[in-house]
């Protein structure tokens, strides 16, 4: 609808998500995408004028790292209360940035590492 604010649609999502029956034992991978024009936005408007609990200097750096702590305290919550340790990996992305690849690459690496420790009880 659009009486909610969009950060607020997407973090309700992410809860959802969280807490699927579905994916209780899948690590998290979140992608925001269009990091660029995200840049582009900070520069006309400030992020404190949709998240007025944000207190950081409105940079890319800050305001993105605050967003990011947005959905790692939703997903902190969801598996602290469904007693799950689940792994999330944030990356900020650019759809055209190659190098957003490798840094993919790098994550589901890390989760099939952990899932073959834990199948192994060594985690």
């Amino acid at each position: 609808d659009n009486k909610t604010p969009r950060m607020t649609e997407s973090l309700n999502l992410f809860e959802e998500i969280c807490t699927s029956p579905a994916l209780s034992q899948a690590s998290i991978i979140i992608f925001l995408n269009k990091a660029d024009l995200f840049r582009e936005k900070l520069l006309r408007s400030p992020i404190g004028k949709y998240l007025p609990d944000y207190q950081g200097d409105g940079s890319f750096s800050h305001a993105s790292e605050y967003i990011k702590v947005l959905f790692e305290q939703v997903g902190k919550k969801v598996f602290k209360e469904l007693d799950q340790k689940r792994s999330m990996f944030f990356h900020f992305t650019t759809a055209t940035d190659t190098r957003n690849v490798e840094a993919v690459f790098r994550d589901v690496q890390n989760v099939v590492l952990r899932a073959t420790l834990k199948r192994a009880q060594l985690l």
